[in-house]
């Protein structure tokens, strides 16, 4: 499971919104910020780094995630961005049981970024997080 279905799967469970995987219902989606409903997450991979291991035990990598909020009125935006941020903040363990080790996810708090062309808020959320790998090596 990517990174980001962990994301968005973590989130569903601390009910901040619903996943649903074939991206076709629900107010969460992976890389797409789609007209309807109003008030949607949406959760894009914007780069990473190269892979680090340490002994030849461990394999680190970095993604960088960010995470757009959007909502009819500023602070219902403002409001549930900032509840995303304070769930996965300085996050460690697995956010889903079948996924990766994260050893630590870092975020600015969220900013306010416009609205959108009907009017709708839009804040931003950029994550670092720090996924672990174990090797055989």
């Amino acid at each position: 499971m990517r990174i980001l279905e962990q994301m968005a799967q973590f989130l569903q469970t601390k009910r901040l919104g619903f996943f649903d995987a074939t991206g076709t219902s629900g107010n969460i989606f992976i890389h797409a910020l789609p007209p309807a409903p109003d008030e949607v997450i949406a959760i894009y991979a914007t780069g990473g780094s190269h892979a680090e291991s340490i002994n030849g035990k461990r394999i680190y990598f970095r993604q960088h995630v960010q995470i757009l909020v959007r909502a009819i009125n500023s602070l219902a935006a403002g409001e549930k961005a900032y509840a995303i941020y304070q769930a996965v903040n300085h996050f460690s363990g697995y956010l889903m049981p079948e996924g990766n080790y994260v050893s630590l996810i870092l975020s600015y708090p969220p900013a306010h970024i416009g609205v959108d062309r009907n009017g709708r808020h839009e804040f931003s959320i950029n994550f670092v997080v720090r996924l672990e790998e174990m090797t055989d090596g």
